[in-house]
């Protein structure tokens, strides 16, 4: 691992084994267009920056190279983690090994992957008829103040003894499976201080899901699962832009809340609830700068965004968060008809309405 006075200064080479090196290089450069900006593209040689650092593809001495480079060390894990994954979805590739590091032996004790931290509840109380506001406190949480406003949870089954993820001798982060598999719900940060070592999040308790329940017991002072897991940060940052159109549910209530008090240019926004009185949610100070619509009207932040679109024109940031149904209809209008350059938008689903069986 290298460190220098570069903010993407934690970097790794990951020496690609495969059957055909130009037709993997071309796979792997089409895989890496998906994640971020060009910044260089020429015979043997791709780079391009994405939201957590840089991707380096390149055809040397040594064959087929990977490098990645990124402001941290747990970011780094992250962009590993990802090359492994890619890797295993192309034809071809037999091997992937990391240049720099030591093999630990399998007999070690496990280590928590950099991006992995565990933390305690320390507080739970309802902020409002649909939120309950948790504070977990634990170390090293200062990345979660500086990159990325979300993270995931990793809560352990009830009544079993938590089993965390691990690194693996070959620099793979390893998940819990079976019986030990951890719920991992991801969250907005609603506040953080790394000094004081504690972030707090907002639970929707839409009365449905494990979360919520596990919310609900820590508020009665029922629930023994006190020590959980963060993975991240992660989900991108504040959207740089002097014109945001930004809209979503309560599942992205508190995102779309910490975005607007923290933006300075023009933005207009939409919040979808479930009926009237869910608007108590909102603060007052940013009741004046949303519209809000109610799904027992008809309400659909989707269609508002899809029709503001449609008839002013794309802006210069568009954000949506929401059911995994009307995400995916946002994104195929952005790939069909929008055509926002990468950068421009962030289009993401946050739940999946899962008809009762």
């Amino acid at each position: 691992m290298n460190m220098s006075s570069d903010p993407q200064s934690f970097s790794m080479d990951a020496l690609i084994t495969c059957i055909d090196g130009p037709a993997t290089f071309a796979a792997l450069r089409a895989r890496s267009l998906e994640y971020g900006v060009v910044q260089e593209d020429r015979p043997g040689r791709f780079a391009c920056t994405t939201s957590v650092g840089l991707v380096d593809l390149r055809q040397d001495e040594r064959g087929l190279v990977l490098g990645v480079r990124a402001r941290d060390a747990g970011t780094l894990q992250m962009m590993r983690d990802t090359v492994f994954h890619l890797t295993e979805e192309l034809e071809g590739i037999s091997g992937v090994a990391w240049a720099g590091e030591a093999t630990r032996p399998a007999t070690d004790s496990p280590s928590l992957p950099a991006n992995f931290r565990l933390v305690t509840v320390t507080g739970a109380w309802r902020i409002n008829r649909d939120f309950i506001r948790l504070r977990v406190s634990g170390e090293t949480l200062a990345p979660f103040a500086e990159t990325g406003m979300h993270f995931r949870l990793a809560i352990p089954a009830p009544g079993r003894t938590p089993v965390w993820p691990h690194v693996t001798p070959e620099g793979r982060t390893r998940w819990p499976e079976g019986e030990d598999k951890l719920h991992n719900p991801a969250y907005t940060i609603v506040a953080v201080s790394p000094e004081e070592g504690w972030i707090e999040f907002d639970v929707y308790t839409h009365g449905r899901g494990p979360t919520c329940a596990w919310a609900e017991g820590l508020l009665a002072g029922t629930e023994p699962r006190i020590q959980v897991g963060l993975a991240g940060p992660g989900g991108g940052w504040f959207p740089q832009t002097d014109d945001l159109l930004i809209g979503g549910d309560e599942t992205a209530l508190p995102a779309i809340l910490r975005i607007l008090s923290h933006h300075e240019g023009r933005a207009r926004a939409v919040i979808e609830l479930a009926d009237e009185a869910a608007q108590e949610a909102i603060p007052e100070d940013i009741r004046p700068l949303v519209e809000v619509l109610c799904r027992d009207a008809g309400g659909s932040a989707a269609d508002w965004l899809e029709a503001r679109v449609d008839q002013h024109g794309t802006p210069g940031f568009l954000w949506f968060a929401g059911e995994t149904t009307a995400a995916q209809r946002l994104r195929a209008r952005m790939r069909e008809d929008w055509k926002l350059p990468r950068g421009a938008h962030y289009l993401s689903a946050y739940w999946t309405d899962t008809p009762a069986a």
